[in-house]
């Protein structure tokens, strides 16, 4: 039942913003013995990555709520997206 509820909240944490289940997931590992991440995952409960994680959650957050800076953020977003699969077509091994 638990990991029932635990798979239900990080789906829907994942839906409305991608850093809060590595946030929730980190916090538990790191300051109680609830989760216990498998090896080669330790890194996610250091104290620096949930800093760099709160800070991506924070401007995440800020980018997409606050109105006028979301406005300016899809403006440029508008305006890199199309030429980026280019881009990507011309970088890519053997394009030439």
């Amino acid at each position: 039942m638990f990991a029932a509820l635990t798979g239900l909240g990080l789906s829907t944490a994942a839906g409305l913003n991608a850093y809060i289940p590595l946030m929730v997931v980190g916090l538990v590992a790191h300051f109680t013995d609830a989760v216990r991440l498998p090896q080669g995952y330790e890194w996610l409960s250091n104290g620096w990555v949930l800093l760099i994680i709160g800070v991506l959650l924070v401007a995440e957050i800020v980018l997409d709520k606050v109105p006028v800076v979301d406005h300016v953020t899809k403006t440029f977003s508008q305006l890199i997206t199309p030429p980026t699969p280019a881009a990507r077509a011309l970088c890519a091994p053997g394009a030439r």
